[in-house]
């Protein structure tokens, strides 16, 4: 179970601290939260993080290449200051273009998580909400086993009042006979 508990946690830049330690964590720059979510959910974010990875290699590895072979080229054709520009413009290009590619992935990630967030609320309300039902049928149906057990006393000590007042009786009734033989002789 605890390991299916660290399995499925989120690390986010946040407000408060490791739950299973008791420091903050490495950076510290940051304070740490954790959100617990589900597989489905945890499955979606690794891929969107590999994926984001992914597009940052590549375009570095293509902006790398591509700056290669025109350092390359201008080594052989001799190219003057004119190309060093261009260059750094497109490069300055390639970079605006990767900063927007990984604003959008990164809004796609808030996105998933703030979903992610507002269903664990939504799932907390219900369950709070159930809760709060379970415990008004508790308390109705300990009311009425409370009255049914007020009942049950009083006609226990009614029944205990006939018991006493028949015993009473009798032993009056006895007194009175025995008195009655010992007058009459």
């Amino acid at each position: 179970m605890k390991e299916t508990a660290e399995k499925n946690v989120i690390f986010m830049p946040g407000i408060n601290k490791n739950p299973q330690i008791d420091q903050p964590s490495l950076t510290d720059k940051f304070l740490t939260f954790y959100i617990p979510i589900d597989e489905k959910k945890m499955l979606d974010l690794l891929k969107t993080s590999f994926l984001y990875d992914t597009l940052k290699v590549s375009m570095a590895n293509t902006i790398l290449k591509k700056s290669q072979e025109e350092a390359t080229a201008s080594k052989e054709e001799g190219i003057n200051m004119d190309w060093q520009e261009k260059y750094l413009d497109k490069l300055d290009r390639d970079i605006s273009d990767m900063k927007a590619s990984l604003r959008a992935t990164e809004e796609r990630v808030a996105q998933m998580i703030s979903q992610t967030l507002s269903e664990i609320r939504d799932r907390d309300n219900q369950r709070h909400q159930e809760f709060l039902a379970i415990n008004q049928k508790i308390d109705s149906i300990n009311s009425t086993i409370d009255q049914k057990i007020d009942s049950m006393n009083s006609k226990i000590d009614q029944s205990n009042k006939f018991i006493i007042t028949m015993a009473v009786t009798t032993i009056i009734g006895i007194a009175t006979m025995v008195i009655t033989v010992l007058i009459s002789k």
